[in-house]
């Protein structure tokens, strides 16, 4: 730290002075602020005031009037915005709903048909066996009756 001399109590802006005297100049008028303004402004001058004293109430008023004006319309214009989304939405659940409901009616007919095709499938596989049998019998018969016939 050649060149600089460290100051007792002061801090790193020490040198430069505060910065906190510099934001609270550079930011803007708070609106309740000016209210109480207004407000003192209103209990200090007296019943029959001068216009000087009225008029910065006046266009404060007219300011934060404004303000609070256009606040309540942009907070109004939001609200539709909302709201026409939510009917948009509410909508689209409702289609979605009725999708649904058409697909699970269709699945439930689709498990009914498969379950008695299942059925069917294994009604055949049970008369098939059957049949093999049956004609393994037959088989035998007939080598039976050849050999019958070679003897005779």
């Amino acid at each position: 730290m050649t060149g600089r001399v460290k100051l007792k109590g002061k801090h790193k802006r020490g040198e430069r002075g505060s910065v906190q005297e510099e934001q609270q100049i550079l930011k803007g008028t708070n609106m309740a602020d000016e209210e109480e303004v207004c407000s003192t402004n209103d209990k200090e001058a007296p019943t029959g005031g001068n216009e000087e004293d009225a008029r910065p109430r006046t266009n404060i008023e007219d300011i934060s009037l404004s303000a609070l004006k256009e606040m309540l319309v942009d907070i109004q214009i939001t609200v539709s915005d909302i709201l026409r989304q939510n009917s948009t939405l509410t909508n689209e659940v409702a289609e979605l709903r009725n999708a649904f409901q058409q697909q699970k009616t269709e699945l439930t007919a689709v498990k009914t048909t498969l379950a008695k095709m299942m059925k069917q499938q294994d009604d055949f596989e049970t008369e098939l066996v059957a049949t093999r049998i049956k004609i393994s019998e037959q088989e035998k018969e007939i080598a039976e009756l050849y050999n019958l016939q070679d003897d005779l």
